[in-house]
C-alpha cells in the first residue's frame, strides 16, 4: 500500500516514465490577475490586447514555482509581481510568445525568462 500524503520527502535519481503531466490552466485575461496558492505550475495567460500584471500568490513555500507562458497575438507583455504588486528583482516581463520560470527561494522570487 502506498501513501499519498508524505511531506518533506527527498527523491533522488528518479526517472519519470509515461503519464508524467503538468497540471495547467489557460486564461485569456481581461484585467490583471493574482495567482492563487493552489494554481497549477503551468500557467498560460493570454494578455489579450493590453499589457497585464501577474501577481504571485501570498505565503509561498520554498520550492514553489510557476511556468508562465504568454501566447498573446500582439506585442503585449505580462509583468510578474509579488502579491503586494511590487516588481521582482530583477524585474520580470514575459513578452509575446515567451515564457518565464518563476520560483520562490525561501527568501525571494527569482526567474529565468525565455530569450
Amino acid at each position: 500500500m502506498s501513501r499519498r500524503n508524505l511531506e518533506g520527502v527527498d527523491i533522488t535519481d528518479c526517472v519519470f516514465k509515461q503519464g508524467n503531466r503538468y497540471a495547467l490552466t489557460t486564461q485569456t485575461l481581461t484585467a490583471d490577475i493574482t495567482l492563487s496558492g493552489d494554481a497549477p505550475p503551468l500557467v498560460i495567460l493570454d494578455a489579450n490586447g493590453a499589457a497585464r500584471n501577474v501577481r504571485l500568490p501570498p505565503n509561498p513555500q520554498r520550492g514553489d514555482y510557476y511556468i508562465i507562458l504568454n501566447p498573446a497575438a500582439g506585442a503585449f507583455a505580462l509583468t510578474v509581481q509579488t502579491n503586494a504588486g511590487a516588481a521582482l528583482s530583477p524585474a520580470v516581463t514575459v513578452a509575446q510568445s515567451k515564457a518565464a520560470l518563476v520560483f520562490w527561494t525561501g527568501t525571494a522570487w527569482k526567474a529565468m525568462v525565455g530569450a
